[in-house]
């Protein structure tokens, strides 16, 4: 869960992480992605070969997430990150 939390944080934010797994971890240094962590230690492997091994799955539950959200006035977005 903490995985897919990250890269529909990402997504949201309009970040590079759907594209780089690096980014994303860089990323991890906001204070919502420590959060959203919990004190896990989440590094690049981790995040590139969860999308790597999951990317329809993925990609198809980021995508009904955010449009549920959009659908719900939650969220608003003005740059959405493209899955590679």
């Amino acid at each position: 869960m903490i995985l897919f939390a990250l890269w529909l944080y990402a997504t949201l934010r309009g970040r590079q992480c759907p594209r780089s797994g690096s980014r994303c971890d860089r990323q991890t240094g906001e204070v919502a992605f420590q959060w959203i962590c919990g004190g896990v230690s989440v590094n690049y492997h981790t995040l590139a070969d969860f999308r790597t091994a999951h990317v329809e799955v993925l990609d198809e539950v980021l995508t009904t997430s955010v449009a549920a959200l959009m659908h719900e006035e939650l969220v608003t977005l003005d740059r959405v990150a493209k899955m590679a």
